[in-house]
């Protein structure tokens, strides 16, 4: 399967070393979040993506691979960041990467946060994202 681009965000950039970099301009805190590990199981780019379309039954010819992809939320919403965002012809898949962050962490359920403030808003992004 081709690689058609490889890039951070939504640019046209076409370079793992380049995405690299901006790696180090985020606020990873510590080796202990996703983003190092992620960056690292990505290097070897060509196989992880022959292993993710084996395992989907992906069958496309060349698919768009981004970095921290920005995907606009409903109205004036914050926009939602995939770690990882593959994009074909055929499908989008937005994956999140994890790594320690659940082990001392309570994540909320998407009850309680749609129970927590905002209902209508709430109701517009889900809507949205739908």
């Amino acid at each position: 399967m081709e690689i058609r681009n490889l890039s951070w965000g939504n640019s046209t950039e076409n370079d793992f070393d380049l995405i690299l970099d901006f790696y180090s301009g985020t606020k990873i805190n510590s080796d202990r979040t996703s983003s190092v590990p992620l960056a690292q199981y990505w290097k070897n780019t060509n196989n992880v993506i022959a292993f993710i379309a084996q395992k989907i039954k992906l069958q496309s010819n060349s698919v768009s691979i981004y970095f921290e992809y920005p995907t606009k939320s409903a109205g004036r919403n914050k926009s939602s960041m995939s770690d990882v965002m593959i994009v074909s012809d055929k499908c989008k898949i937005a994956i999140e990467g994890k790594f320690t962050e659940y082990q001392n962490a309570e994540y909320e359920s998407i009850k309680k946060w749609f129970n927590k403030s905002k209902p209508e808003n709430r109701i517009n992004v889900i809507n949205h994202w739908k």
